[in-house]
C-alpha cells in the first residue's frame, strides 16, 4: 500500500511541476502576444508615415515641375515626346520581328 502512495505522490508531484510549467508558458505566450500586435502596429504606423513621405515626394517633383519657367518647360515637354517617339520606333521593331 505504502508503494501506491508513493507513485500517488510522485504522480502528483509531476502534474504540479507540469502545471507551473503550462502557467509559465502560458504567461510567455501572452507576453509574445502583445509584443507581435505592438510590432504590427509600429509596422502600421511605419508603412503610412512611408506612403506619407512618398507622396510628400511627388508633390514636390510635381511642384518642382511647375516651378520651372516656360522654356524649362517646354524643353522638359521635347525630352518626354522624344523618349516616347523611341519608344514607339523600339515597338515598332519588336513588333515587326514577332
Amino acid at each position: 500500500m505504502s508503494e501506491l502512495i508513493k507513485k500517488t505522490e510522485d504522480l502528483i508531484s509531476k502534474i504540479r511541476r507540469l502545471m507551473d510549467k503550462h502557467e509559465k508558458l502560458q504567461e510567455s505566450f501572452a507576453e509574445t502576444q502583445q509584443e507581435i500586435e505592438s510590432l504590427k502596429k509600429s509596422l502600421a504606423e511605419k508603412d503610412e508615415r512611408l506612403d506619407k513621405l512618398e507622396r510628400e515626394a511627388n508633390a514636390l517633383r510635381l511642384g518642382q515641375f511647375v516651378e520651372l519657367s516656360d522654356s524649362e518647360k517646354k524643353e522638359v515637354r521635347q525630352k518626354i515626346n522624344e523618349y516616347l517617339k523611341e519608344l514607339d520606333r523600339i515597338i515598332e521593331k519588336i513588333s515587326g520581328e514577332g
